[in-house]
């Protein structure tokens, strides 16, 4: 039931565009952009690059790598996912631990009570000789429920033929709603001192 809520959820954003317009105003609108709770999400769905790459073209934008902080949002994320003709393997998300082996932190620095890793990760295992540290993490598309991998980071093939390339996701804080009131709009405080006038 809970699937078919998001679903629901998803649906009316897509139609109405639930809150966009509190996103970034540097983002582009369109429908890879989306909102839960809020944050803002741009699935960059069409751009393959590696985690650094994909990481600091976030930061740029004034964002981060997405941030999964609990089973709902790691819901919305796969079933946004769904709506778009995406076929992928994964999709970056911002956890790594390549600042220290084993130590898994957000690119925003927290460190994380949730984790959704597939079965038998993070592994840390190299899958060719020249592999590097397997330090970051992509939400699997190939699965069903998004578990997460633990991946190279940037490929070390000398041979320029493999690359840890995928699309990723955006978050960002979403702008506080501005109100804005009539040009004669009377914004004094009433006094709270009685009026003395006779």
């Amino acid at each position: 039931m809970h699937s078919s809520i998001l679903w629901f959820l998803l649906a009316i954003n897509a139609v109405c565009g639930a809150h966009v317009s509190n996103c970034p105003a540097n983002l582009q609108q369109g429908n890879t952009l989306k909102v839960y709770q809020d944050h803002c999400y741009e699935f960059n769905l069409h751009h393959l690059t590696d985690w650094p790459h994909a990481a600091n073209d976030c930061k740029s934008r004034g964002g981060t790598l997405v941030v999964v902080n609990d089973l709902a949002e790691q819901d919305f994320i796969i079933s946004a996912l769904k709506l778009f003709p995406f076929h992928g393997r994964g999709i970056w998300i911002g956890y790594t631990d390549a600042e220290k082996e084993g130590t898994w932190k957000w690119v925003t620095g927290e460190t994380s009570t949730f984790t959704y890793w597939a079965s038998g990760e993070p592994s840390r295992r190299r899958r060719f000789l020249l592999d590097a540290d397997e330090d970051c993490a992509i939400m699997k598309y190939s699965d069903p429920a998004g578990h997460w991998n633990d991946i190279p980071c940037v490929k070390q093939d000398p041979l320029g033929l493999i690359h840890e390339r995928y699309p990723y996701v955006c978050e960002y804080l979403q702008r506080a709603a501005t109100t804005t009131q009539p040009a004669n709009a009377d914004t004094s405080q009433p006094s709270t001192v009685p009026s003395t006038a006779a």
